[in-house]
């Protein structure tokens, strides 16, 4: 099983950003909570709890951090243009 060092870990939960900022990202990229959810593949159950101040199991923390990063990203360039 992989195991994500403590430092890794630490890194990313840094960059998580703060629970009403998870929210606004995925709303602001048009997804629904049950969207968000099915093609991150977890429930929205999961998806919420996260949006709620939640942190995700380390099997899905690298994944969501990277995922918020990137809509926020685009939507970023998408505001600049």
């Amino acid at each position: 099983m992989n195991q994500m060092s403590p430092h890794t870990k630490a890194e990313l939960l840094h960059r998580l950003p703060h629970p009403d900022q998870r929210r606004a990202i995925r709303r602001a990229a048009k997804l629904t909570l049950r969207d968000f959810a099915t093609d991150f593949g977890v429930t929205v159950q999961a998806v919420a709890a996260w949006e709620g101040g939640g942190t995700p199991s380390p099997l899905y923390l690298a994944r969501y951090v990277s995922l918020l990063e990137s809509l926020s990203t685009y939507q970023t360039i998408g505001d600049a243009s």
